[in-house]
């Protein structure tokens, strides 16, 4: 049976995102009428490229603290100062490899600027502290901190998106907006936690780069799980950038954006789920009842979103965008071989077997690349469609045949 705290949690997590995601809609609802359709993949093809540079100074420190702050191993200070100095040094090498990419690589001015407003999100991912939100369990103050998020992103689009020129201001409003959400995140952690600051600047001052570098390569492999990860989630938007046309790449995005709504609700269900996975490492009934949640789950997103994708695409973003109605329908096959392979896969990297689970996501992540270098230039978005689908089939069975031949862990 769940947990009553499991079932709120969800319900919190649900709910917000479901809201703030509406309001994700509407915002970019606005963003679409306002700038051309090529400019919009323009926009979007950047991001991510951002997203992947971003990607590079996660570190895996989501999973690598999570068990360790849990069990008291690590003071939150302790593990801020290490999160912060190692993706200052880091971060700020690539922000600087960025800058000289967008300068000798893009030649329209405009392009440039916005790559370049785009590139601060590396800075303001820095002093992100969401993992720390999550491994407190203070997901009521996430769910209310990710509306307002959305409500600020939306309130300074309607004000400052007037026409085609503003897709300028509309990447400062997502840094600045980033920029916020992560500064009230520390006032919050401050007060809650009774976070010692000067605390933190002593640990950051103190700390040697031998022991970053030792804490970073015990969790590189996690990092290069979440890029694998990335890959074969964003890898499609890249390479039909390169390949095709950024008309494409909005076509793609448009259908792509409401799979990722689709699957959001499995990766809720694996943070209010992640506390009673960490304390009981290796439980087959905590397994059996997190895998068995995550297929219903995906059993019913499926039926919905492929009795509603036609309307969800016209009454959203209208006849502009009609060729990403059938890209929807075929990109919802994806749903439930998604939320399988999240369903074996996950508690594997949880439970601390960090190079299997790499193994596993790697064989998504090379499916993808191979998949799409190969389909893509022949059959433009629906090869990236194809390639997709097939990427998380391959997970899933990687992941299941892990179980298969290690079922004597499971106690």
């Amino acid at each position: 049976m769940l947990t009553n705290r499991i079932i709120k949690d969800f319900i919190y997590l649900t709910g917000s995102n479901l809201i703030s995601k509406v309001i994700g809609f509407i915002t970019t609802i606005i963003v679409a009428k306002t700038i051309s359709v090529n400019d919009y993949g323009t926009y979007k093809w950047y991001s991510t490229i951002i997203s992947y540079l971003i990607l590079l100074i996660n570190f895996g420190f989501d999973i690598y603290f999570y068990k360790l702050i849990l069990n008291k191993n690590f003071s939150i200070e302790k593990v801020l100062a290490i999160q912060l100095k190692s993706r200052l040094i880091f971060g700020s090498i690539i922000y600087l490899l960025t800058v000289l990419m967008g300068y000798y690589m893009i030649d329209n001015f405009n392009d440039r600027l916005l790559f370049f407003i785009l590139s601060f999100q590396i800075y303001s991912f820095i002093i992100n502290m969401e993992i720390f939100i999550k491994i407190k369990s203070f997901f009521s103050f996430l769910s209310i901190s990710t509306v307002m998020k959305s409500l600020l992103v939306l309130l300074l689009v309607f004000i400052f998106v007037k026409d085609e020129k503003d897709i300028i201001k509309l990447a400062l409003i997502m840094v600045f907006s980033d920029l916020i959400s992560n500064i009230i995140y520390w006032f919050y952690l401050k007060i809650k936690l009774n976070l010692d600051i000067k605390e933190v600047i002593k640990s950051f001052k103190n700390l040697k780069l031998k022991h970053i570098l030792y804490h970073l390569k015990n969790s590189m492999v996690i990092n290069l799980s979440f890029f694998m990860i990335s890959i074969y989630y964003n890898l499609d938007s890249l390479m039909l950038g390169i390949f095709m046309t950024k008309v494409d790449v909005a076509i793609y995005s448009v259908a792509y954006s409401f799979i990722l709504v689709a699957i959001m609700p499995t990766g809720i269900l694996y943070n209010v789920f992640s506390p009673e996975l960490a304390k009981n490492v290796y439980d087959k009934k905590v397994l059996k009842k997190y895998i068995l949640s995550t297929t219903i789950l995906g059993i019913f997103i499926f039926s919905f979103l492929l009795l509603t994708h036609k309307y969800l695409i016209m009454l959203s973003y209208g006849e502009k965008y009609l060729p990403s109605i059938d890209v929807l329908f075929y990109l919802s096959f994806d749903i439930i071989p998604c939320y399988l392979a999240g369903a074996f896969a996950n508690p594997i990297n949880l439970w601390g077997d960090y190079k299997k689970y790499l193994l596993i996501v790697s064989s998504g992540a090379i499916g993808n690349f191979v998949g799409n270098l190969i389909l893509i230039p022949k059959y433009g978005i629906n090869g990236a469609i194809l390639t997709t689908i097939l990427s998380e089939v391959l997970v899933f069975i990687f992941a299941l045949r892990y179980w298969i031949k290690n079922k004597g862990l499971l106690r």
